[in-house]
C-alpha cells in the first residue's frame, strides 16, 4: 500500500474508500451519501418512495383454486386423525382381550392346581387384568367418542362445501 493510501488518526476513514461507491441508505426524510472529496455527508433531496394510500393486507385473500387445497389439506388432516383413531380402538380392543385370555386359560388348567394354594397369586393376576378391563374399556371408549367427533367435523365441511362432497363418500 503506498504512503498516501495509509489510513492515520488525524485522516478520516472515508477518504479510502472506493472512489466508484454508490449507496443510498434512507432514513427518514434524509439519505446518507457518499462524497468524493470529503467522505459521507446527509443528501437532503432525497426522494422517498410513495405511500400506498390503502393499508396492505396482513393475509393476502386466497384464489378459488388454493380455496379448494386448503379444504382438502383440512380433509387429508381429518382423516388422518381419524385414522389415529381407529388404530387407538384397535390397541384397546387388543388391552381388553388379554385378560379374558388369561382368565379363560386359567379356567381351562384349574384342575391342574389347588385353587387355596395359589390364592395370592391368581389375586394378583385378577387384580393386573381388572386395571388391564378399564384401561381397554377406556381406550375403546375415547376412541369411539374421538371418531364421531371427526365425523361431524367431516361431515360439516361436506354441507359447507357441496362440490368437494362428491369426493368424500
Amino acid at each position: 500500500m503506498p504512503e498516501s493510501r495509509k489510513h492515520t488518526a488525524s485522516q478520516p476513514l472515508a477518504k479510502f474508500a472506493p472512489q466508484s461507491l454508490t449507496c443510498y441508505i434512507p432514513t427518514h426524510d434524509r439519505a446518507i451519501a457518499p462524497r468524493r472529496e470529503t467522505g459521507w455527508s446527509l443528501a437532503k433531496n432525497h426522494t422517498r418512495r410513495p405511500r400506498a394510500t390503502q393499508p396492505r393486507p396482513l393475509v393476502k385473500p386466497l384464489k378459488t383454486s388454493e380455496v379448494d387445497n386448503y379444504i382438502f389439506n383440512e380433509i387429508q388432516l381429518l382423516l388422518a386423525e381419524k385414522r389415529t383413531a381407529f388404530s387407538g380402538l384397535r390397541a384397546g380392543i387388543a388391552v381388553f382381550a388379554l385378560p379374558l385370555t388369561v382368565l379363560t386359560f386359567l379356567v381351562a388348567t384349574s384342575k391342574l392346581y389347588n385353587f387355596f394354594q395359589v390364592m395370592p397369586f391368581l389375586v394378583i393376576i385378577l387384580v393386573l387384568n381388572a386395571g388391564l378391563i378399564v384401561l381397554g374399556t377406556y381406550l375403546v371408549f375415547h376412541a369411539i367418542k374421538r371418531i364421531r367427533h371427526l365425523d361431524t367435523l367431516i361431515r360439516a365441511i361436506k354441507l359447507k362445501h357441496s362440490a368437494i362432497a362428491a369426493y368424500l363418500d
